[in-house]
C-alpha cells in the first residue's frame, strides 16, 4: 500500500497563510497539516508516500526530504498548477496508481488514522470514505445504494438541499486497487481530461465510473471519526477546536 497526496493547489482562501506555501504546509497546533498525515500513514503501515507538488513545492521538499521518520517520499511536479486542477495533477502520477494499491488523499485534511485504516484495510478493491452531511460541510457529495455502494457523485454546483438528508460527503480520501486504476480509472481519467480540459476535479472520473456502472465503489462511513477539511481560516480554527492536543 502507497499512499498519494494531492498537494499542488495555492490554496488561495486561506489567504496569507498560503501566498507562499502550500496547504498541507498551514500549522495546527504548532505542528503542520502534513506532519499529521504522515504520522497517520505511517502507523498504518504504508510503504512510501508520492506528493504531487506544484504552489510551495519547495518549502515541503525542504521539510521532507526524501524520507520522514523512515517512510520514502516521491515527488511528481505540476509546473502547469496555476492553471489546472486537480485531476491533471493526479493525470501527471499516472504510472504510480499502476505500481501497487494507493491511498489517494488530498493534503488539506486532517484525520484520525482509523479513517485511513479502514480505508486501507478494507477487501474491496475501490473505496470512498464518506460522512454524513452536516451544514458546514461543502464540495462533492454522493449519494448511496441500500448496499452502501455509491450510486451517484453530486458536484458542488448540484447541491439540492432537499436531498441533503440522504447526501454523504466524500471526505476526499480513496483506496484504489492497482487493477482497477490500470485498467478502468487512468482510462477514464485521460479521457475526462481530453473531453472537459485541465480545470475540472477527479471527482468528475469517480462518477463517469459509477453512472456508466463501469466498477463499484464502496462507502466507508465515518461517521464519529474526527475529520477536518481545511479551506479557510476558519476551517483552521474548527479544526483547532477539534483536534485538541
Amino acid at each position: 500500500m502507497q499512499a498519494l497526496i494531492l498537494a499542488a493547489g495555492m490554496g488561495t482562501r486561506l489567504g496569507p497563510l498560503t501566498e507562499r506555501s502550500t496547504k498541507c504546509m498551514v500549522r495546527l497546533h504548532h505542528r503542520h497539516l502534513v506532519e499529521y498525515l504522515l504520522d497517520g500513514l505511517i502507523s498504518i503501515g504504508v510503504e512510501r508516500a508520492i506528493f504531487v507538488v506544484g504552489h510551495g513545492a519547495s518549502e515541503l521538499r525542504t521539510l521532507l526530504g526524501q524520507q520522514y521518520a523512515q517512510l520514502p517520499i516521491e515527488y511528481v511536479e505540476n509546473p502547469d498548477y496555476q492553471i489546472t486542477n486537480n485531476i491533471y495533477s493526479l493525470a501527471l502520477a499516472a504510472e504510480h496508481l499502476c505500481m501497487a494499491d494507493t491511498l489517494l488523499i488530498e493534503s488539506d485534511l486532517i484525520v484520525d488514522s482509523a479513517i485511513l485504516a479502514a480505508c486501507a484495510n478494507d477487501p474491496a478493491p475501490i473505496v470512498a470514505a464518506v460522512a454524513s452531511y452536516q451544514p458546514w460541510m461543502e464540495g462533492t457529495m454522493t449519494l448511496l445504494d441500500s448496499a452502501g455502494m455509491v450510486q451517484h457523485f453530486v458536484p458542488k454546483q448540484e447541491f439540492d438541499s432537499r436531498n441533503r438528508a440522504r447526501y454523504y460527503k466524500t471526505v476526499n480520501i480513496y483506496k484504489l486497487s492497482h487493477k482497477f486504476s490500470r485498467e478502468c480509472f487512468l482510462p477514464q481519467l485521460h479521457a475526462h481530461l481530453t473531453a472537459a480540459g485541465p480545470r475540472v476535479y477527479y471527482e468528475e472520473v469517480f462518477g463517469r465510473v459509477v453512472t456508466q456502472l463501469l466498477a463499484p465503489i464502496k462507502a466507508i462511513i465515518v461517521d464519529g471519526a474526527r475529520w477536518y477539511e481545511i479551506d479557510t481560516a476558519e476551517d483552521l480554527y474548527n479544526a483547532e477546536q477539534l483536534f485538541q492536543q
